[in-house]
């Protein structure tokens, strides 16, 4: 999945990005949301065999490096660049959109001034509406998740991320609001990353397609963008 191994979709990529960067150069935050979807679209292609970049490749790092000057100069710190990133693929959500380039004209607009107002280098997350994100399938993915739990620990492994992750998950993920759009806060975001990192690759795996199954919308907002 490297660019140069998907012309054609680079090709769409492109332009995707010229259509929604045509007239709205006066967003504050449009380059830095340019630059992500990019990032994006590098990790998530594929190319003929299934494969893609990896985060450390010559091509995402140079990407991070544009990334970086852009952080610097919004004054985004980098704790709030992944809870940026579930912030502005929720705004998507909210538009019912998937890519900033399905909105035309007046439409547009209305989106990237919602990204403006909602959020600013003064006005960070840490100010919004907390609250506690309960799955309507709790009891399900409980239930899958503790079978590989019993599994893991019947091997030998270590689960203490798992069991911390059903502590957390049972009690509720600490959410945060802005008008009807609810995203992960950056302490959730921060915890659910240390946690699935600190899994094994399978359970790790397993625990987000149980998620994925049962509960979607949780799923995008733990894993997506």
């Amino acid at each position: 999945m490297s660019i140069k191994d998907l012309p054609a979709g680079l090709v769409d990529s492109v332009k995707e990005l010229l259509l929604y960067q045509e007239g709205m150069n006066e967003g504050k935050y449009l380059k830095y949301s340019d630059l992500l979807l990019q990032k994006a679209r590098l990790l998530n292609d594929k190319d003929e065999d299934g494969k893609g970049l990896k985060p450390d490749s010559p091509q995402v790092k140079k990407l991070d490096k544009k990334i970086e000057k852009e952080m610097k100069k919004l004054g985004i710190e980098e704790d709030d660049q992944s809870a940026y990133q579930k912030f502005f693929k929720a705004a998507l959500k909210k538009f019912g959109v998937s890519s900033p380039a399905e909105l035309k004209g007046d439409k547009e607009k209305e989106f990237y001034n919602y990204i403006e107002k909602n959020w600013t280098k003064d006005e960070s997350l840490d100010e919004a509406k907390k609250g506690k994100y309960k799955s309507p399938k709790t009891n399900k993915i409980v239930q899958d998740t503790t079978k590989i739990l019993k599994r893991e620990k019947k091997a030998g492994f270590d689960t203490k991320e798992i069991e911390q992750f059903l502590k957390e998950f049972k009690k509720g993920i600490e959410t945060e609001m802005y008008d009807e759009m609810e995203i992960l806060s950056k302490r959730s975001i921060k915890l659910m990353d240390k946690l699935f990192m600190g899994m094994e690759t399978m359970p790790r795996e397993e625990i987000g397609q149980i998620i994925d199954k049962h509960d979607p919308e949780l799923f995008d907002m733990m894993f997506g963008y």
